[in-house]
């Protein structure tokens, strides 16, 4: 149906307008569990959803997507591809795939591999949470926008005023001390010129005080050692990559995953996700030093041209 919307709106002047009637979220991700239980149809899933993504992008007219609640996953994947980008308050922004045994995907890496080096490194490897504040102040929304013009905001964007225009309208800087600003010196001092996932370990454990440090290293100590490894090697190559480019990488990093590795996707889904359990899973391999070069270089390498007609 997305790619029918997009297709008619390809062949006009109509603008994108990307948000959600349900004001708990934009998009809380694919359905991985369907995904899991049927891994044929991770290739077809993967083709559908990039070709999606890439038409969302390269489209020459406004378009503009507004972040309300959830937004996660293929979600994020779709507001980012618009030009305009819009937090809210209630925006809870988060690409916590390795806690499942995947990399954060649907073009997460290109949009991240382009803001602050550290910042851009934390947000792919930590799996952590955003407000809509912190979305804006990191660079991954274009505005930000105050709960009570929401309605009004709408309204003229549906009414055929510009676009951008009225973003600048309703627009407001954060007042408060944001996430951003009470943590940018520690995700400076430990993603910034880390040479290894390893590194970033340790430089974690150096802060036995810090609430962020040891918040986010108890989850990359639930996430997938292999996924971080592969992330974080990958990362280096995604900031020089075109947006065709990174959705190849990341297109065969995900069907790799799914298809070598997939035992891991499922146990994870299963516990987490289905049963909603909180245990770490039984990961394959199941620590950093388990993961090999080799591992994460057939992860990486490119198989498939996953836009290929």
């Amino acid at each position: 149906m997305a790619e029918e919307v997009l297709s008619q709106v390809s062949n006009t002047d109509k603008r994108l307008l990307v948000s959600s009637t349900c004001h708990l979220a934009l998009s809380a991700g694919a359905d991985l569990k369907a995904l899991a239980e049927n891994p044929a149809s991770s290739y077809n899933f993967c083709r559908t959803v990039y070709r999606m993504l890439a038409k969302t992008f390269y489209l020459k007219q406004d378009t503009l997507s507004i972040w309300e609640g959830h937004v996660i996953g293929l979600g994020y994947g779709l507001g980012a591809a618009c030009k305009l980008k819009v937090g809210v308050e209630s925006t809870k922004w988060s690409m916590p795939e390795h806690l499942i045994g995947l990399v954060p995907n649907s073009t997460a890496g290109y949009f991240l591999s382009k803001l602050d080096p550290s910042w851009g490194l934390y947000l792919y490897l930590s799996s952590c949470t955003l407000k809509g504040v912190d979305c804006y102040k990191t660079g991954l929304t274009t505005h930000y926008l105050e709960k009570k013009h929401l309605q009004e905001f709408i309204s003229r964007l549906e009414n055929g005023e510009d676009f951008t225009r009225v973003c600048d309208h309703f627009h407001s800087e954060p007042k408060e001390d944001t996430f951003y600003e009470k943590n940018n010196e520690v995700i400076q001092e430990v993603f910034g010129e880390a040479k290894s996932i390893e590194e970033v370990f340790e430089k974690l454990n150096r802060k036995p005080t810090n609430a962020l440090a040891q918040s986010t290293l108890k989850v990359m100590n639930e996430s997938s050692p292999l996924t971080l490894k592969v992330a974080f090697e990958g990362f280096k190559k995604l900031k020089d990559l075109s947006y065709l480019e990174a959705i190849k990488h990341e297109a065969n990093v995900d069907l790799k995953l799914f298809t070598t590795y997939r035992s891991n996707i499922e146990q994870a889904i299963l516990s987490r996700i289905i049963q909603k359990h909180q245990t770490k899973p039984i990961w394959a391999p199941n620590t950093l030093e388990e993961v090999t070069e080799a591992m994460v270089k057939q992860v990486i390498k490119q198989n498939i041209d996953i836009l290929a007609s």
